[in-house]
């Protein structure tokens, strides 16, 4: 009886170390974010962006991505309009497989972005750009399909003299070929 029930286990972590060697390889992918910007002496700024990826998932616990997003929305707050104009950053994800289905990451990389405050004294943008890191769960759709939920802290900088962050909550989609 302990045998069957060792060779049954050998045999299920073989066979979940199958299912994520299949997970391995390129993917692209797409997201909506709903990006915060937190300027000093504002409200939070809530605009929005659209953003796509490239990775490349080495094994199952290490993957690599290429991002870039724009702004598709912006947000006024106190009379000053905050709009996202455009990020991108490379990142590593570290992925802990939780079953076939899910799994949980992080990231840890480089985001760059531009972000332009308006209002009654003018406009004024400005490029920053700081390490990143985040958390968020893919939850597999099909074999090659994946849905995520994800929360990054994106860059920070400064702009008109204020100082701000930028966050992003967001939910996207990866296809593996």
């Amino acid at each position: 009886m302990t045998h069957t029930i060792k060779f049954a286990a050998l045999a299920l972590g073989l066979a979940s170390v199958a299912a994520a060697q299949a997970q391995q390889g390129l993917y692209v992918g797409g997201s909506l974010s709903r990006v915060e910007v937190r300027v000093d002496g504002l409200s939070t700024a809530k605009p929005s962006a659209l953003g796509v990826r490239l990775g490349n998932q080495f094994s199952p616990n290490l993957a690599v991505e290429a991002r870039l997003a724009k702004g598709i929305t912006d947000d006024t707050v106190n009379g000053v309009k905050v709009e996202i104009d455009t990020y991108y950053g490379i990142y590593a994800k570290g992925i802990l497989p939780m079953t076939n289905l899910f799994s949980a990451y992080g990231l840890l990389g480089y985001s760059r972005g531009e972000v332009t405050r308006s209002g009654p004294g003018g406009s004024a943008s400005d490029w920053d750009s700081d390490v990143s890191y985040g958390l968020g769960v893919d939850f597999a759709i099909t074999k090659n399909t994946t849905i995520n939920v994800e929360w990054a802290r994106m860059f920070k900088g400064s702009i008109a003299g204020a100082n701000y962050k930028v966050n992003a909550l967001s939910l996207g989609a990866n296809y593996r070929f």
